[in-house]
Protein backbone atom coordinates (compact mmCIF):
# COMPACT_ATOMS: atom_id res chain seq x y z
CA UNK A 1 0.00 0.00 0.00
CA UNK A 2 1.78 3.51 -1.03
CA UNK A 3 1.49 6.51 1.21
CA UNK A 4 0.12 9.77 0.16
CA UNK A 5 2.86 12.67 -0.19
CA UNK A 6 1.97 16.07 0.87
CA UNK A 7 2.59 18.17 -2.32
CA UNK A 8 3.98 21.31 -1.26
CA UNK A 9 4.39 24.73 -3.58
CA UNK A 10 7.07 26.78 -3.19
CA UNK A 11 6.40 30.09 -5.37
CA UNK A 12 10.11 31.81 -6.08
CA UNK A 13 12.70 29.23 -6.69
CA UNK A 14 15.85 31.49 -5.39
CA UNK A 15 18.42 30.49 -1.85
CA UNK A 16 15.50 30.77 0.28
CA UNK A 17 13.21 28.07 -1.80
CA UNK A 18 16.75 25.79 -2.25
CA UNK A 19 17.16 26.37 2.08
CA UNK A 20 14.27 24.66 2.58
CA UNK A 21 14.00 21.51 0.29
CA UNK A 22 16.83 19.94 2.64
CA UNK A 23 13.31 19.56 5.12
CA UNK A 24 10.85 18.89 2.87
CA UNK A 25 12.84 15.51 1.89
CA UNK A 26 13.25 14.99 5.40
CA UNK A 27 9.95 15.26 5.90
CA UNK A 28 9.08 13.09 2.82
CA UNK A 29 7.40 16.23 1.38
CA UNK A 30 6.99 16.92 -2.78
CA UNK A 31 7.70 19.77 -3.86
CA UNK A 32 7.02 22.03 -6.75
CA UNK A 33 8.86 25.19 -6.96
CA UNK A 34 7.64 27.90 -10.34
CA UNK A 35 10.30 30.69 -10.63
CA UNK A 36 10.81 32.30 -14.39
CA UNK A 37 14.67 31.59 -14.59
CA UNK A 38 15.84 28.62 -16.36
CA UNK A 39 18.85 27.79 -13.49
CA UNK A 40 16.88 29.13 -10.66
CA UNK A 41 18.91 28.31 -7.21
CA UNK A 42 15.66 25.81 -6.17
CA UNK A 43 15.25 23.74 -9.49
CA UNK A 44 17.87 20.58 -8.87
CA UNK A 45 16.57 20.01 -4.82
CA UNK A 46 12.84 19.91 -5.72
CA UNK A 47 10.76 16.78 -7.06
CA UNK A 48 9.20 19.28 -9.73
CA UNK A 49 10.41 22.36 -10.90
CA UNK A 50 7.80 24.80 -13.47
CA UNK A 51 9.61 27.47 -15.13
CA UNK A 52 6.98 29.98 -15.30
CA UNK A 53 6.30 34.20 -13.94
CA UNK A 54 4.71 34.16 -10.25
CA UNK A 55 3.27 37.53 -10.85
CA UNK A 56 1.08 35.79 -13.81
CA UNK A 57 -2.26 35.17 -12.36
CA UNK A 58 -3.12 32.26 -14.97
CA UNK A 59 0.63 30.73 -14.29
CA UNK A 60 0.02 31.08 -10.61
CA UNK A 61 -3.27 29.66 -10.39
CA UNK A 62 -2.30 26.39 -12.66
CA UNK A 63 0.98 25.78 -10.91
CA UNK A 64 -0.88 26.08 -7.15
CA UNK A 65 -3.54 24.06 -8.44
CA UNK A 66 -1.30 20.64 -8.22
CA UNK A 67 -0.26 21.21 -4.63
CA UNK A 68 -2.15 20.91 -1.40
CA UNK A 69 -0.28 23.56 0.04
CA UNK A 70 1.19 26.79 -1.75
CA UNK A 71 3.84 29.20 0.64
CA UNK A 72 6.34 31.88 -0.44
CA UNK A 73 10.32 32.59 -0.75
CA UNK A 74 9.49 36.41 -1.44
CA UNK A 75 6.72 38.52 -1.56
CA UNK A 76 6.69 39.76 -5.43
CA UNK A 77 3.49 37.23 -6.02
CA UNK A 78 0.41 37.90 -7.75
CA UNK A 79 -2.37 38.39 -4.71
CA UNK A 80 -5.34 37.55 -7.13
CA UNK A 81 -4.03 34.38 -7.73
CA UNK A 82 -3.54 33.45 -4.29
CA UNK A 83 -7.20 34.41 -3.06
CA UNK A 84 -8.42 31.95 -6.26
CA UNK A 85 -6.61 29.22 -4.70
CA UNK A 86 -7.61 29.86 -1.23
CA UNK A 87 -10.97 29.95 -2.49
CA UNK A 88 -11.00 26.56 -4.31
CA UNK A 89 -9.94 24.70 -0.77
CA UNK A 90 -6.00 25.32 -0.89
CA UNK A 91 -3.89 26.04 1.57
CA UNK A 92 -1.89 29.00 1.06
CA UNK A 93 0.74 30.35 3.86
CA UNK A 94 1.64 33.23 4.36
CA UNK A 95 -2.27 33.85 3.76
CA UNK A 96 -3.19 36.21 0.82
CA UNK A 97 -4.33 38.97 3.07
CA UNK A 98 -1.04 39.12 4.72
CA UNK A 99 0.88 38.87 1.72
CA UNK A 100 -1.09 41.94 0.15
CA UNK A 101 -0.70 44.05 3.35
CA UNK A 102 3.17 43.30 3.89
CA UNK A 103 4.18 43.28 -0.34
CA UNK A 104 2.88 46.97 -0.24
CA UNK A 105 5.55 48.80 2.03
CA UNK A 106 2.65 51.57 2.05
CA UNK A 107 0.02 49.57 3.39
CA UNK A 108 2.87 48.48 5.83
CA UNK A 109 3.37 51.36 7.67
CA UNK A 110 -0.53 51.83 7.62
CA UNK A 111 -1.46 49.13 9.43
CA UNK A 112 1.12 49.69 12.01
CA UNK A 113 -0.39 53.59 12.24
CA UNK A 114 -3.71 51.64 12.47
CA UNK A 115 -2.85 49.35 15.68
CA UNK A 116 -0.63 51.83 17.50
CA UNK A 117 2.92 50.18 17.15
CA UNK A 118 5.89 52.02 17.19
CA UNK A 119 7.48 52.90 13.68
CA UNK A 120 9.07 56.06 12.19
CA UNK A 121 6.62 59.15 11.28
CA UNK A 122 6.17 58.57 7.37
CA UNK A 123 3.85 60.03 4.37
CA UNK A 124 2.58 58.02 1.35
CA UNK A 125 2.49 59.75 -1.79
CA UNK A 126 0.63 58.27 -5.23
CA UNK A 127 2.44 60.00 -7.49
CA UNK A 128 6.34 61.96 -7.64
CA UNK A 129 4.15 64.92 -8.31
CA UNK A 130 2.63 64.22 -5.17
CA UNK A 131 5.82 64.02 -3.24
CA UNK A 132 7.20 67.09 -4.68
CA UNK A 133 4.13 68.58 -3.23
CA UNK A 134 4.21 67.61 0.28
CA UNK A 135 7.58 68.44 0.61
CA UNK A 136 7.14 71.90 -0.70
CA UNK A 137 3.85 72.80 1.12
CA UNK A 138 4.55 71.44 4.36
CA UNK A 139 7.98 72.34 4.01
CA UNK A 140 8.39 68.45 5.19
CA UNK A 141 12.56 68.24 6.84
CA UNK A 142 14.85 66.99 4.98
CA UNK A 143 16.68 64.43 4.58
CA UNK A 144 14.04 62.22 4.23
CA UNK A 145 13.78 58.47 3.38
CA UNK A 146 12.51 57.39 0.35
CA UNK A 147 10.92 53.82 -0.16
CA UNK A 148 8.67 52.50 -3.41
CA UNK A 149 5.79 50.92 -2.01
CA UNK A 150 6.56 47.76 -3.88
CA UNK A 151 9.05 45.80 -5.52
CA UNK A 152 11.78 47.30 -3.36
CA UNK A 153 14.58 44.96 -1.76
CA UNK A 154 18.29 44.65 -1.06
CA UNK A 155 19.09 48.57 -1.38
CA UNK A 156 16.85 48.57 -4.43
CA UNK A 157 13.47 51.38 -4.12
CA UNK A 158 15.07 53.19 -1.06
CA UNK A 159 16.88 56.14 -1.36
CA UNK A 160 17.81 59.14 0.80
CA UNK A 161 16.60 62.55 -0.22
CA UNK A 162 18.19 65.21 0.68
CA UNK A 163 17.26 67.92 -0.83
CA UNK A 164 14.85 68.43 -3.19
CA UNK A 165 16.68 68.32 -6.46
CA UNK A 166 17.03 64.38 -5.26
CA UNK A 167 13.76 64.24 -6.60
CA UNK A 168 14.36 64.13 -9.82
CA UNK A 169 15.69 60.89 -10.31
CA UNK A 170 13.28 59.38 -8.88
CA UNK A 171 10.64 57.02 -10.63
CA UNK A 172 7.05 58.22 -10.73
CA UNK A 173 5.57 55.16 -8.79
CA UNK A 174 3.43 55.25 -4.95
CA UNK A 175 5.76 55.55 -2.65
CA UNK A 176 6.44 56.69 1.00
CA UNK A 177 9.07 58.87 2.73
CA UNK A 178 9.85 58.16 6.52
CA UNK A 179 11.57 60.92 8.75
CA UNK A 180 15.11 60.17 9.65
CA UNK A 181 15.49 58.34 13.26
CA UNK A 182 18.85 58.46 15.36
CA UNK A 183 19.20 54.98 15.11
CA UNK A 184 21.66 53.12 17.79
CA UNK A 185 21.51 49.62 16.72
CA UNK A 186 19.56 47.45 13.49
CA UNK A 187 17.90 44.25 14.99
CA UNK A 188 15.67 41.61 13.97
CA UNK A 189 13.80 38.83 15.56
CA UNK A 190 11.90 35.92 13.98
CA UNK A 191 8.67 35.02 14.77
CA UNK A 192 6.98 31.43 14.11
CA UNK A 193 3.27 31.21 14.19
CA UNK A 194 1.39 27.90 13.28
CA UNK A 195 -1.52 27.43 12.15
CA UNK A 196 -2.69 26.47 15.32
CA UNK A 197 -2.03 29.89 16.67
CA UNK A 198 1.49 28.93 18.45
CA UNK A 199 3.68 31.60 18.89
CA UNK A 200 7.60 31.24 19.11
CA UNK A 201 11.01 33.73 18.59
CA UNK A 202 13.97 33.08 17.91
CA UNK A 203 17.37 34.93 20.11
CA UNK A 204 17.16 38.77 18.63
CA UNK A 205 20.22 39.60 16.19
CA UNK A 206 22.06 42.86 15.45
CA UNK A 207 22.25 43.58 11.81
CA UNK A 208 25.23 45.34 10.11
CA UNK A 209 24.35 47.05 6.86
CA UNK A 210 26.89 48.04 4.14
CA UNK A 211 26.64 51.71 3.96
CA UNK A 212 26.92 52.18 0.42
CA UNK A 213 24.66 49.26 -1.21
CA UNK A 214 22.59 49.84 1.99
CA UNK A 215 21.96 45.55 2.11
CA UNK A 216 23.14 43.14 5.09
CA UNK A 217 26.52 42.62 5.62
CA UNK A 218 26.82 40.72 8.58
CA UNK A 219 23.96 39.47 11.28
CA UNK A 220 24.93 39.26 15.13
CA UNK A 221 23.37 36.88 17.40
CA UNK A 222 22.67 37.50 20.22
CA UNK A 223 22.12 41.16 19.68
CA UNK A 224 24.75 42.63 22.54
CA UNK A 225 21.81 44.86 24.57
CA UNK A 226 20.01 44.29 28.00
CA UNK A 227 17.48 42.05 28.30
CA UNK A 228 15.01 44.89 28.74
CA UNK A 229 15.04 45.65 25.40
CA UNK A 230 15.34 42.35 23.99
CA UNK A 231 11.94 41.42 26.02
CA UNK A 232 10.39 44.24 24.45
CA UNK A 233 11.59 43.94 21.00
CA UNK A 234 10.32 39.94 21.19
CA UNK A 235 6.99 40.89 22.51
CA UNK A 236 6.57 44.06 19.71
CA UNK A 237 7.07 41.24 17.13
CA UNK A 238 4.99 38.65 18.44
CA UNK A 239 2.68 41.45 18.88
CA UNK A 240 2.86 42.16 15.18
CA UNK A 241 3.11 38.80 14.68
CA UNK A 242 -0.46 38.11 15.90
CA UNK A 243 -2.17 41.42 14.19
CA UNK A 244 -1.45 39.86 11.19
CA UNK A 245 -2.60 36.76 12.18
CA UNK A 246 -0.21 34.87 9.78
CA UNK A 247 0.67 31.28 9.80
CA UNK A 248 4.64 30.88 8.72
CA UNK A 249 7.23 33.10 9.99
CA UNK A 250 7.35 36.83 9.87
CA UNK A 251 11.17 38.27 10.03
CA UNK A 252 10.82 41.82 11.61
CA UNK A 253 13.00 44.42 11.53
CA UNK A 254 13.40 46.97 14.08
CA UNK A 255 15.32 50.11 15.02
CA UNK A 256 16.83 50.75 18.92
CA UNK A 257 16.77 54.01 18.78
CA UNK A 258 19.20 56.43 20.83
CA UNK A 259 16.92 57.37 23.46
CA UNK A 260 16.21 53.83 24.03
CA UNK A 261 12.83 53.04 21.98
CA UNK A 262 12.19 50.33 19.65
CA UNK A 263 10.34 50.23 16.77
CA UNK A 264 9.21 48.48 13.44
CA UNK A 265 11.43 48.89 10.52
CA UNK A 266 9.63 46.53 8.12
CA UNK A 267 8.96 42.98 7.80
CA UNK A 268 8.54 39.91 5.32
CA UNK A 269 5.83 37.11 5.73
CA UNK A 270 8.74 34.40 4.83
CA UNK A 271 12.25 33.01 5.60
CA UNK A 272 14.78 35.84 6.08
CA UNK A 273 18.80 36.82 5.51
CA UNK A 274 18.63 38.05 9.32
CA UNK A 275 17.60 34.40 10.10
CA UNK A 276 20.07 32.36 8.30
CA UNK A 277 22.70 31.94 11.51
CA UNK A 278 19.96 29.72 12.90
CA UNK A 279 21.22 26.70 10.08
CA UNK A 280 24.05 26.25 12.82
CA UNK A 281 23.46 28.45 15.60
CA UNK A 282 19.80 27.34 16.98
CA UNK A 283 18.60 23.76 17.36
CA UNK A 284 15.63 24.35 14.74
CA UNK A 285 16.87 26.48 11.68
CA UNK A 286 14.26 28.78 10.07
CA UNK A 287 13.54 26.65 7.11
CA UNK A 288 12.60 24.02 9.22
CA UNK A 289 10.37 26.17 11.53
CA UNK A 290 8.46 27.37 8.40
CA UNK A 291 7.42 24.41 7.32
CA UNK A 292 6.37 22.81 10.86
CA UNK A 293 4.53 26.15 11.26
CA UNK A 294 2.60 26.40 7.87
CA UNK A 295 2.22 22.35 8.32
CA UNK A 296 0.38 22.58 11.61
CA UNK A 297 3.40 20.55 13.18
CA UNK A 298 4.79 21.37 16.73
CA UNK A 299 7.39 24.14 16.40
CA UNK A 300 10.99 23.48 17.41
CA UNK A 301 13.03 24.23 19.67
CA UNK A 302 14.04 27.93 18.82
CA UNK A 303 17.24 27.60 21.74
CA UNK A 304 20.56 29.19 20.45
CA UNK A 305 22.99 26.43 20.46
CA UNK A 306 26.11 28.81 19.89
CA UNK A 307 26.82 32.40 19.11
CA UNK A 308 27.21 32.65 15.40
CA UNK A 309 27.83 35.82 12.94
CA UNK A 310 26.88 35.23 9.56
CA UNK A 311 28.44 37.19 6.63
CA UNK A 312 26.62 37.68 3.49
CA UNK A 313 28.78 36.52 0.49
CA UNK A 314 27.59 38.91 -2.61
CA UNK A 315 28.80 39.69 -6.03
CA UNK A 316 31.47 42.40 -6.33
CA UNK A 317 30.48 46.02 -7.50
CA UNK A 318 32.44 45.99 -11.14
CA UNK A 319 32.15 42.17 -12.24
CA UNK A 320 29.57 40.24 -13.72
CA UNK A 321 30.86 36.91 -14.47
CA UNK A 322 32.21 33.93 -12.33
CA UNK A 323 34.21 33.75 -9.22
CA UNK A 324 37.07 32.03 -7.49
CA UNK A 325 35.51 28.89 -5.89
CA UNK A 326 38.69 27.72 -4.07
CA UNK A 327 38.97 31.26 -2.38
CA UNK A 328 35.31 30.51 -1.08
CA UNK A 329 36.80 26.72 -0.03
CA UNK A 330 39.42 28.98 2.23
CA UNK A 331 36.69 29.92 4.46
CA UNK A 332 36.77 26.53 5.75
CA UNK A 333 39.46 26.99 6.69
CA UNK A 334 38.74 28.16 10.24
CA UNK A 335 36.99 25.32 11.95
CA UNK A 336 34.04 26.68 13.23
CA UNK A 337 33.08 28.18 9.75
CA UNK A 338 30.10 27.02 7.54
CA UNK A 339 29.87 27.46 4.10
CA UNK A 340 26.45 27.35 2.16
CA UNK A 341 26.68 28.70 -1.80
CA UNK A 342 22.61 29.13 -3.61
CA UNK A 343 24.05 27.61 -7.20
CA UNK A 344 24.45 30.72 -8.72
CA UNK A 345 26.56 30.94 -11.57
CA UNK A 346 26.64 34.40 -12.26
CA UNK A 347 27.84 36.75 -9.90
CA UNK A 348 25.97 40.06 -10.84
CA UNK A 349 27.22 43.20 -8.61
CA UNK A 350 25.76 42.75 -5.56
CA UNK A 351 23.73 39.92 -6.07
CA UNK A 352 23.85 37.46 -3.29
CA UNK A 353 25.67 34.46 -3.75
CA UNK A 354 26.02 32.84 -0.52
CA UNK A 355 27.05 32.73 3.13
CA UNK A 356 28.95 31.95 5.88
CA UNK A 357 28.09 31.46 9.50
CA UNK A 358 30.93 31.65 12.06
CA UNK A 359 30.06 29.61 15.48
CA UNK A 360 31.88 30.40 18.89
CA UNK A 361 31.27 30.87 22.58
CA UNK A 362 32.74 33.98 22.31
CA UNK A 363 30.52 35.87 19.89
CA UNK A 364 33.66 38.60 19.70
CA UNK A 365 35.51 36.24 17.92
CA UNK A 366 33.35 34.66 15.73
CA UNK A 367 32.72 38.42 14.41
CA UNK A 368 36.80 38.87 14.03
CA UNK A 369 37.05 35.49 11.86
CA UNK A 370 33.92 36.99 9.63
CA UNK A 371 35.68 40.16 9.20
CA UNK A 372 38.68 38.74 8.46
CA UNK A 373 37.15 36.62 5.69
CA UNK A 374 36.10 39.85 4.02
CA UNK A 375 38.90 41.47 4.28
CA UNK A 376 41.80 38.88 3.47
CA UNK A 377 40.28 35.81 2.02
CA UNK A 378 37.32 37.60 -0.62
CA UNK A 379 38.74 40.86 -1.43
CA UNK A 380 40.02 41.23 -5.02
CA UNK A 381 38.32 38.66 -6.16
CA UNK A 382 35.71 38.41 -8.62
CA UNK A 383 33.41 37.22 -5.85
CA UNK A 384 33.04 40.23 -3.14
CA UNK A 385 31.80 40.87 -0.02
CA UNK A 386 30.42 43.96 0.67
Amino acid sequence: MHSKKLKLGILGGGQLARMMLPHTSALNIETYVLDPQIDASAKFGCNHFVRGDFEDYQTVVEFGMQCDVITIELEKINVDALYELQSRGKQVFPQPFVVEQIKNKAKQKQFYSKHNIPTAPFSVHDTKAQLQDYILKHKAKLPLIWKSAEGGYDGKGVKLIRKQEDITDLPDVPSLTEDCVSIDKELAVIVARSTNGDVSTYPLVEMHFDSDANILDFVLCPASISPNLVSKAQDLAVKVANLYQICGLLAVELFLTHDGNIMINEVAPRVHNSGHWTQQGAQTSQFEQHLRAILGLNLGNTKLLTPTVMINLVGAPKHSDGFDETKLRQTLNFSDAYLHMYGKSVALPYRKMGHVNFCNENLEEAYKEAKSIKENILRGGKMGVI
